[in-house]
């Protein structure tokens, strides 16, 4: 009996620290829940470390053609680029390479 009480506990405890372990892991990866690359709403993440690494993006409209934009790290709102109507134009944004280019607007593609 007192077998099946040890492996009773060492299963609970098993089960418990499994437990544990998920909600651990969702703490620690809070920041990155964001991902990186477009958002959706018109957003793009530029996940990078160095502060001044700027990537070229080609950006999808609703209406119009796509067009090209550099932008520094961090999350930035594509909206701003695009003519009227700005709230809604932006459905996407992808990396087109040119590292270091200078943060602004390049016109369409």
């Amino acid at each position: 009996m007192k077998i099946a009480r040890a492996i009773g506990a060492l299963v609970a405890t098993a089960a418990v620290l499994g437990g544990a372990a998920p909600a651990a892991q969702a703490i620690e990866s809070a920041p990155a829940a964001r991902g990186c690359g477009y958002m959706g709403s018109g957003k793009y993440n530029h996940c990078e470390s160095n502060p001044r690494l700027t990537v070229m993006l080609q950006v999808s409209r609703i209406i119009d053609s796509d067009f090209k934009v550099c932008v520094r790290p961090g999350i930035t709102d594509l909206q701003q680029y695009s003519p009227y109507p700005r709230h809604w134009a932006v459905t996407g944004a992808w990396y087109i390479g040119s590292p270091w280019c200078s943060p602004g607007y390049y016109g369409t593609v």
